[in-house]
């Protein structure tokens, strides 16, 4: 309800390695094998001072695996000495010439034993395709013909660009300190915000578990919070569930982050933390969605309920309509917010709808000026019906007839948003203002309209 006033962080490389040993695949009788596993899985491209390392199993029968070198992929080095566990005592490590090979010497692995490398190094810069090499033989000091065959279902040398998170369940719209879940206003829902660990080529990278931290991403913040609950949780099986997380202030537009270590961010899509909110289906009658939030008038104090009603000309509304109080989502300019209430709605037929916007009587009598004709619609929306003057894409035209361009124009015009003019006023399918006037029991009762796929006003 208004009154006139009068007036970057760096790409991230993965090493994506399998955990434990598979059973090898059949082989000529006599062959040597062994596995090789490379950590971490995921180093910031162009990184300096990674601690990395190498595992080393024999898993012969009766041979010893006696010397290795390991190639490092193009871009990587190694930058501090090499040091071995569980080698003999004899054994030794050398970085030749660039520091792009390690040569293993004296290994000495006995049957179903490990050794592990381990170094200081740099790891390539974003477009390396991080594939270690690795070559083992049975002889102390890598000489002779014969040689250890790498078993492919053990190991895992392969790593990808851009080791990332994505939300694999998106969190949707919750209510004011409710659980927010995949499904909108639903806290009790199975369906956990959950985010997975990615590898350069988008497969999941099953092994990771570790430690995935939530949180508002702070340019999708409308409320100036913070995000409440267990925001930390590990990873299982490469995923990171979250079951109690909340927002405590309402807004529009709010989105989470998703960070962990050496890893790219991810940001979730957009959703609503409101007053009230209604999740149109079966149970709803044919054709229309309904919520009410109980709100106040910011300059007199009075209280009372605004309700919405959205109907849709063509068919069941199934979909969720959303009443946010004082969220202050759309401005008209000349207009002052006495009761402040945000209507958004994501209805899925594709028809107009109708919305009917009752104020509470205890509302309209606390405003001096409660006449019918002071409640207007300011109004915001992403759908491009005419063009301006000079060919510009136009939302609609306002009550005082300038013209309102859609949200996210890729021109940057202002403004987004304006007073909806009466329905007998203004061009055939553009959003417009059916009626305003006052019901038997004082309620001020406020009717317009929208396009297909419009979803935003604020009375």
């Amino acid at each position: 309800m208004r009154s006139p006033s009068g007036a970057g962080r760096a790409a991230a490389l993965v090493v994506a390695l399998s955990a434990g040993v598979a059973a090898p695949p059949a082989m000529a009788a006599g062959t040597k094998l062994f596995a090789a596993v490379v950590e971490p899985r995921c180093v910031e491209a162009g990184g300096t001072g990674i601690a990395f390392s190498i595992t080393l199993t024999n898993l012969s029968k009766n041979q010893q695996l006696g010397s290795a070198n390991v190639r490092l992929p193009d871009g990587f080095a190694v930058t501090g000495g090499v040091a071995l566990v569980g080698a003999s005592s004899s054994a030794t490590a050398s970085v030749p010439g660039s520091g792009a090979l390690i040569e293993l010497r004296d290994l000495r692995i006995l049957p179903a034993r490990s050794v592990v490398a381990s170094w200081v190094g740099a790891a390539g810069p974003v477009g390396s395709d991080g594939r270690f090499g690795v070559a083992a033989k049975p002889s102390n000091d890598f000489t002779g013909s014969t040689a250890f065959t790498l078993d492919a279902s053990a190991s895992q040398l392969v790593s990808s660009v851009d080791c990332r998170l994505a939300f694999v369940v998106q969190p949707s719209h919750a209510l004011v300190g409710e659980t927010i879940t995949g499904d909108p206003f639903a806290p009790s829902s199975s369906r956990q915000v959950s985010v997975a660990a990615l590898d350069g080529s988008g497969a999941p990278i099953s092994s990771f578990a570790d430690a995935v931290t939530l949180s508002i991403d702070p340019s999708h913040d409308p409320g100036g919070t913070t995000l409440q609950g267990t925001t930390a949780r590990a990873a299982s099986a490469g995923v990171a569930a979250f079951d109690d997380i909340h927002i405590d202030v309402h807004g529009f537009g709010y989105a989470l982050r998703a960070d962990a270590d050496g890893f790219l961010p991810a940001t979730s899509t957009t959703f609503a933390v409101a007053d009230a909110g209604t999740v149109c289906g079966p149970r709803a009658p044919a054709s229309t969605c309904s919520a009410q939030t109980v709100v106040a008038d910011e300059l007199n104090g009075a209280v009372g309920a605004v309700a919405s009603t959205v109907t849709s000309t063509g068919g069941p509304a199934g979909g969720v309509v959303i009443v946010g109080a004082n969220t202050h989502e759309v401005d008209c300019a000349g207009y002052v917010e006495h009761t402040d209430v945000t209507i958004t709605f994501d209805v899925t037929t594709g028809e107009a709808k109708t919305v009917t916007v009752v104020i509470d009587k205890a509302l309209v009598q606390a405003d001096p000026n409660n006449g019918a004709a002071h409640y207007q619609v300011c109004y915001s929306s992403p759908t491009v019906l005419a063009e301006d003057a000079f060919g510009n894409p136009v939302a609609f035209f306002a009550r005082d007839g300038s013209p309102v361009y859609p949200e996210g124009n890729p021109a940057g015009l202002v403004p987004t948003s304006g007073l909806l003019p009466d329905c007998g006023a203004t061009l055939p399918g553009m959003p417009c203002r059916v009626s305003s006037n006052k019901d038997r029991a004082g309620n001020e009762v406020l009717v317009y309209r929208t396009p297909a796929g419009d979803p935003k006003g604020r009375v």
